[in-house]
């Protein structure tokens, strides 16, 4: 394996594994990847006879094709496709086997966390997104995603700078919305005739409000004026994670925003109700690919007009979403 691909993060995340082609050298992957809230792998792949990965607990996987024969699977068998004409969506727990019928062959990989997606979904005025309906959608948002992400990666080769960073972090909300919106419906829309949706939004706004606070699952649930069991019900349902497991989401989230703006860790971690260990540093680095010290020292020396609007960043794809 060779490039500058994080082979090691991937290859653990996704359980990777690769077949060689008969009567060739061995399986080669080379590449490039981008790993902050978003994590994008441009992967490479020569003397390859089959592929097969799984997709992580709380991830959504983006499957874009870029050059190659495969055979992808669907619901009526296997059957084989250029890359260019195949693009997927795979939710936690999926797995997926492809055969590759030619020497080279290169894909995009976008892992997203779901977590952070129905938390976005939420502040957008839904409920449960349905990603079902996202598979239609993609054709549409092809170009638009695959753009953002070659950019990401193009990134991801040079040195950071404030200019970069800023960028980043559009190219990332950009992403990130693009999904919800595609997810969103009349069907999923919070609904204030629906209890669960209600409770779970109030729940959010509460722990948001509080963070530097040592919640208790009691005190948010009162803070709704709901039961413990009821509360708990509606975040599984709406979220399919705890009360709890949302609130650390959160405190990491408003971690990070503290970091970027070149606070000390420490005295970040106190502000979101964190405190600062190898347990917090390891859960920050799986959820954002680096550690809280190198997010601080990244951000720290960055101008606030130096930020790149998420409103720039769309005009720069109108034209490629408009062929879309």
């Amino acid at each position: 394996m060779a490039g500058s691909g994080d082979w090691a993060g991937w290859i653990r995340e996704l359980g990777l594994r690769v077949s060689g082609q008969p009567g060739r050298n061995g399986p080669q992957l080379s590449g490039v990847s981008h790993r902050a809230c978003l994590a994008v792998l441009d992967l490479t792949m020569e003397n390859l006879s089959r592929f097969s990965l799984q997709v992580p607990k709380d991830r959504l996987l983006l499957v874009l094709g870029n050059q190659g024969q495969f055979s992808w699977p669907n619901h009526s068998g296997s059957h084989q496709h250029p890359a260019k004409h195949y693009t997927s969506l795979l939710l936690p727990k999926e797995r997926l086997v492809v055969p590759v019928h030619s020497q080279q062959a290169s894909l995009l990989l976008l892992s997203c966390s779901l977590t952070k997606l129905r938390a976005l979904a939420l502040a957008h005025g839904l409920g449960s997104p349905d990603w079902s309906v996202v598979i239609a959608e993609l054709p549409r948002q092809h170009s638009l995603l695959q753009s953002c992400c070659s950019q990401l990666l193009s990134l991801a080769c040079n040195p950071l700078t404030p200019i970069a960073n800023g960028l980043v972090q559009a190219l990332e909300n950009l992403v990130q919305t693009s999904l919800v919106s595609m997810a969103g419906s009349e069907v999923c829309s919070l609904n204030v005739e629906n209890p669960a949706h209600i409770h779970v939004a109030h729940a959010i706004s509460f722990m948001r409000k509080h963070l530097d606070r040592s919640l208790t699952v009691e005190e948010i649930s009162l803070s709704c004026h709901v039961s413990v069991r009821t509360l708990q019900t509606a975040f599984k349902s709406v979220c399919h994670l705890s009360p709890i497991q949302t609130l650390q989401e959160l405190r990491l989230d408003g971690l990070r925003a503290r970091l970027q703006m070149g606070e000390e860790v420490a005295s970040a971690c106190r502000a979101v109700g964190l405190k600062a260990s190898g347990r917090i540093a390891a859960a920050y680095r799986d959820r954002y690919g680096e550690l809280p010290r190198d997010t601080r020292i990244q951000y720290q020396l960055m101008p606030t007009d130096s930020q790149v609007k998420l409103a720039e960043v769309r005009q720069l794809f109108n034209s490629e979403a408009s062929r879309s």
